[in-house]
């Protein structure tokens, strides 16, 4: 998987990773780098603004409710 990434990746993000000796290891500098923190503030108030659509079942509702709190930092 390494070498995949490797021939799909810009020469200049290569130079983010060249000493990763794993496909996992590459992946975690780049998203360490690329990955923009959530804002708090705003992930809070993503719960609140949430609707239940009428076809969706509750648990499927429920679980993205437990998904978008993560981010909140209480």
């Amino acid at each position: 998987m390494l070498n995949l990434l490797l021939n799909h990746v810009d020469p200049t993000v290569y130079e983010l990773f060249v000493e990763a000796s794993t496909y996992d290891e590459a992946l975690s500098s780049i998203k360490a780098l690329y990955a923009k923190p959530q804002n708090p503030i705003f992930a809070r108030s993503l719960p609140r603004s949430r609707k239940q659509i009428s076809e969706e079942l509750f648990n499927k509702y429920l679980l993205n409710l437990k998904g978008s709190n993560v981010d909140c930092e209480f």
